[in-house]
């Protein structure tokens, strides 16, 4: 019944200051009623005919999260853009930018994901920006961007996640030592030695130690 009365008012009234809400309410009563399909297409009805605003950016980032769920990732990504830059929801806009940098690295469109892992990093008070960050650092490492690499791994070695700061650290001393950077390069094959979760490391670590004291 709410859905009939919605689908009147936006249509006799496609120019009023409610018509917006008329739109995202009716997507919300399809949700809850269970027609997916009426929920996207009513979500889509908000974005494509509202450019603007907090209920704009709400149905932006529940449509490209059913994108996202259904793989569609080269329509989720703009659709999070949209999202961050609309919501007034500060965990909306964190998740959003995040998830936007998620759905390049499906794509396997690296530099996008690069560049999108960088906004991770700039958005302020984001959660992701650990994880971004550390995903952003293996990049520039496999593109052989040592010397970008190695800043944010420094950074990282000091994190108090431990599953961040042991990788952060395995990694600093390996591309020290790859860019002959040899005070960095002992520095963290020693930490290698007492670091948790890099027991298996810790042979190699003494033998660079031992060959470089010879």
């Amino acid at each position: 019944a709410a859905i009939r009365q919605f689908e009147r008012f936006h249509s006799r009234f496609p120019a009023h200051p409610n018509a917006i809400k008329a739109r995202y309410y009716k997507a919300i009563c399809h949700q809850r009623a269970g027609n997916m399909k009426g929920f996207r297409e009513s979500l889509s009805g908000v974005v494509d005919n509202h450019k603007s605003g907090a209920l704009v950016g709400a149905a932006a980032y529940q449509l490209a999260f059913e994108h996202y769920q259904l793989k569609d990732y080269a329509e989720a990504a703009p659709l999070f853009q949209l999202a961050a830059s609309e919501t007034d929801n500060k965990d909306y806009r964190h998740q959003a930018i995040y998830s936007r940098a998620l759905c390049f690295e499906r794509l396997g469109l690296k530099q996008e994901t690069i560049t999108a892992l960088k906004a991770v990093l700039t958005d302020a008070g984001s959660p992701f920006q650990a994880q971004s960050e550390r995903v952003l650092a293996h990049y520039y490492a496999k593109a052989d961007m040592e010397e970008e690499a190695l800043a944010h791994f420094i950074h990282l070695a000091k994190s108090e996640d431990k599953t961040t700061r042991a990788d952060a650290v395995l990694q600093c001393a390996q591309i020290s030592r790859k860019l002959g950077k040899r005070d960095f390069a002992r520095k963290y094959f020693e930490d290698i030695l007492v670091t948790p979760g890099l027991e298996q490391w810790r042979g190699e670590a003494q033998l660079s130690l031992m060959s470089e004291a010879a």
